[in-house]
């Protein structure tokens, strides 16, 4: 589910229990055009083995991980306990995005139990002062 409102926009996402002790990667499509800003993630059901969610961005055509965009999940963490808000790294080439651009989450280390939820943030300007153009370009340096 994707949800737009001011210039931002948000992927939500509900990661099953069988895909994340089993580390599937979830795949979206970006919604507008814009900057991934961050992500949020929580605990839905106890973590028994922890691990790390990575955001990939695929506008290039291959994954790239988005500058910054790793957050860890701790050994035994329970319903309710967020991960690490972690923010893209700001003026990063990755987070640029343009509407129906494939994203990614990758999973890792997650292991025997637990299940995740939470959002891929984007809002329409980056947070350095870049703002897409009138027809939604954008040129973006490191």
């Amino acid at each position: 589910m994707s949800i737009a409102t001011g210039g931002q926009s948000r992927i939500e996402f509900d990661i099953s229990e069988a895909d994340t002790i089993a580390n599937v990667a979830q795949e979206f499509i970006a919604p507008s055009d814009g900057f991934i800003k961050d992500v949020d993630v929580i605990v839905n059901k106890a973590v028994t083995t922890g691990g790390t969610v990575r955001v990939n961005n695929y506008r290039t055509g291959s994954s790239v991980q988005v500058a910054g965009l790793v957050t860890t999940i701790a050994n035994g963490a329970t319903k309710g306990t967020a991960g690490t808000r972690v923010s893209a790294t700001k003026g990063a080439p990755s987070r640029y995005v343009k509407k129906g651009d494939r994203l990614s989450l990758t999973l890792t280390g997650f292991a025997t139990a637990g299940a995740l939820n939470g959002a891929i943030n984007i809002e329409g300007h980056d947070a350095g002062g870049q703002s897409l153009g009138a027809n939604g370009s954008g040129s973006v340096t490191a």
